[in-house]
């Protein structure tokens, strides 16, 4: 056996009544499923991170990142099930749905131990601001090559 295979993932308890579910660091494997699903709005997510991160004065830290994650969490609930269900391992459209009707609490016990979990320094937070960076840059340049061919007018006046 080989030394990934008996490797323990870490996992964290996130209680939810009398009930329990667990949640562990969000992997590329997960955010590139999450992408090619909701890529648009993941983006849109990111992008608010960023924004509000470059607002603020002094340096960005874990504290500041998971304010913000949760900020957006509530701005965007459909990206942040995703993520819970990712990292409860239950990626189905029923665990999906499960984790956005979980209770607002609750989501965000899940999302700060996931983000816990992902993120154990303020070095690794730095990295998801320059992948942040990254990404926004990215998806700007995409976004504004896009020719979407779209109608000018409604009704009649689109026909023409």
């Amino acid at each position: 056996m080989g030394q990934l295979s008996s490797l323990k993932i870490h996992r964290e308890t996130v209680d939810y009544g009398d009930q329990q579910f667990t949640v562990r660091a969000i992997t590329t494997s997960d955010l590139l499923t999450v992408v090619a699903e909701r890529g648009a709005e993941l983006s849109m997510t990111f992008a608010k991170v960023y924004e509000e991160a470059q607002k603020r004065d002094g340096p960005v830290t874990s504290a500041t990142i998971r304010k913000l994650i949760m900020d957006a969490a509530g701005e965007f609930p459909d990206i942040a099930a995703c993520i819970i269900a990712s990292a409860a391992d239950d990626y189905t459209p029923e665990g999906i749905l499960n984790a956005k009707q979980l209770p607002f609490p609750v989501q965000t016990d899940a999302i700060e131990k996931i983000f816990h979990a992902t993120f154990r320094s303020e070095a690794e937070v730095k990295k998801l601001m320059e992948s942040l960076t990254r990404m926004v840059v990215a998806t700007s340049g995409a976004l504004v090559g896009m020719d979407l061919n779209l109608p000018t007018g409604i009704g009649e006046s689109a026909d023409k």
